[in-house]
């Protein structure tokens, strides 16, 4: 038996990513994106007519010229005194992830 599908919604919907993917020309958007494979990478331009993201650039064919600023690298935890809510890892030797209340997780040294 097929299951039965809703189209109820489950909840409101988020904003669409401002940043580009890697492989796609981010000569607008100036950033990459996190979400779609961009993390480390920074938009360099090839010409006036392409740029994409890359984690380097070599110039030739490239003009190599940087369109905003590298993406950040997602460690997958959390640094001291910062939230680890969602990793529930520290990147701090020593540091532990504590739940102190619903509103209040953090990375305390141990």
């Amino acid at each position: 038996v097929p299951a039965k599908w809703s189209c109820a919604e489950l909840g409101a919907r988020g904003d669409p990513d401002p940043c580009s993917a890697p492989g796609e020309d981010c000569r607008q958007t100036k950033c990459c994106s996190v979400a779609q494979g961009g993390s480390g990478m920074t938009c360099f331009e090839k010409n006036e007519n392409w740029a994409s993201c890359a984690a380097s650039c070599e110039e030739g064919d490239w003009s190599c010229k940087a369109l905003g600023n590298r993406t950040p690298y997602a460690a997958g935890c959390g640094w001291a005194g910062k939230s680890c809510a969602d990793t529930r890892l520290c990147c701090n030797v020593g540091f532990s992830c504590v739940v102190k209340d619903a509103s209040w997780t953090a990375c305390t040294q141990t």
